[in-house]
């Protein structure tokens, strides 16, 4: 009886599975088009006015208590595309739950959990209907 396996096996490296051999290892560099100072002053500018943002936004009680907030509203999904808008007519029709049925979806940037796309702490959101 002959041997069905030929004498001669074929390097299946890289095939299926890790591959064995070693790459060579080639160093890398970024170009930069600023100097290393005006990149960390950049940053450290734009970092800044990023904080005053996020606490410009932090929840006003005064505000509050004065009716100064406009009426929000939370639109998430956990199984549809990204919404990334709603057509409405007038920023009266904003206030009825209707006006979410005309909605506008494009593909989304990422993972964004649901309980990461509510509003911050002391915002009020008005569930199920009408702002009164």
């Amino acid at each position: 009886m002959q041997n069905p396996i030929p004498s001669q096996v074929p390097n299946l490296d890289g095939l299926f599975g890790p591959i064995t051999t070693q790459k060579p290892v080639t160093p890398t560099s970024t170009a930069t088009t600023i100097s290393r100072d005006a990149a960390l002053s950049y940053l450290d500018r734009t970092l800044s006015e990023v904080l005053q943002f996020k606490h410009d936004l932090a929840f006003n009680p005064v505000h509050h208590a004065q009716n100064r907030y406009p009426p929000f509203a939370v639109i998430y999904g956990k199984s549809v595309p990204t919404v990334y808008g709603a057509r409405v007519y007038s920023p009266d029709q904003i206030k009825h739950q209707d006006a979410y049925d005309d909605l506008a979806f494009a593909a989304g940037d990422g993972v964004c959990l649901a309980s990461a796309a509510m509003m911050p702490p002391g915002y009020r959101i008005i569930r199920d209907g009408l702002v009164r």
